[in-house]
């Protein structure tokens, strides 16, 4: 799965035994000391990795962590295949991490942080993104699509996502928007949005009988943290949205 990306994208080839020792890391759910105690024993798989000797934990450290930002998110889109071309299904989950804060009553928790994904039909991630907990979700969605190959289907998301930005923002990826509109709103006017609303006032079975397609995102996001559980390592945003799109790759080369 690496190498085939790589070999698409050759300026990556330097970084190609540090991601692939990252994936087994999250793959496993090892320590980086973990993962050197692997590779030393183990002489064919640290051939494999492309490693004559293996590298120190430190080492292992700094090279996942300068990583290109944008390089896990391309991988997740090609990881995810030609399904990232159809039919998207946005939503977020919360994961906590080894950091404390209080809440409004007072007590101290652990610190969440936002995973936003859009996933396809067939439960896998084709875009990954990570933000406080307390991020809105309706921001977040330009975000998204921006890191998936233009296609045709439909965007299915819920009512905290519909907006005249996001149907628009739809549109412009090749999917027709289908977002459970507020009620007070009328069909009113012209793009997308209005005819959203049209849709959903004049056909209301068609547009629910798609739209009921968005419970596939709970049956995903209960599939990806059975694998990988509600809890991160990580608690720098760098290495939260390092971590979460590796476990997104992970997952799509599992499913």
């Amino acid at each position: 799965m690496v190498r085939r990306f790589v070999k698409k994208n050759p300026e990556c080839r330097d970084l190609e035994p540090y991601l692939m020792m990252a994936l087994l890391k999250k793959w496993y759910n090892l320590s980086y000391r973990g993962m050197v105690d692997g590779p030393n024993c183990n002489k064919l798989l640290r051939k494999r990795l492309g490693f004559r000797r293996t590298p120190p934990k430190s080492t292992m450290w700094w090279n996942v962590y300068r990583l290109p930002i944008g390089l896990p998110d391309e991988l997740v889109a090609f990881t995810a295949g030609e399904a990232a071309r159809g039919t998207l299904l946005a939503d977020s989950s919360s994961y906590t991490y080894d950091r404390y804060g209080q809440d409004s009553n007072g007590r101290w928790v652990r610190r969440t942080a936002r995973h936003h994904v859009l996933l396809t039909l067939d439960g896998c991630v084709a875009a990954s993104a990570v933000t406080d907990g307390d991020r809105d979700d309706c921001s977040m969605l330009p975000r998204l699509t921006g890191t998936v190959p233009t296609g045709s289907g439909y965007l299915l998301a819920d009512r905290k996502y519909c907006c005249h930005g996001n149907c628009q923002e739809a549109l412009r990826t090749g999917g027709l928007p289908c977002m459970r509109p507020p009620k007070s709103h009328t069909g009113r006017g012209l793009g997308a949005w209005a005819n959203m609303l049209r849709w959903e006032r004049g056909k209301p079975g068609s547009f629910y009988k798609k739209y009921g397609l968005r419970n596939l995102v709970e049956s995903g996001f209960s599939s990806f943290q059975g694998r990988f559980r509600s809890h991160m390592r990580a608690v720098t945003p760098r290495m939260q949205v390092r971590e979460l799109a590796l476990m997104s790759i992970c997952h799509n080369h599992i499913h």
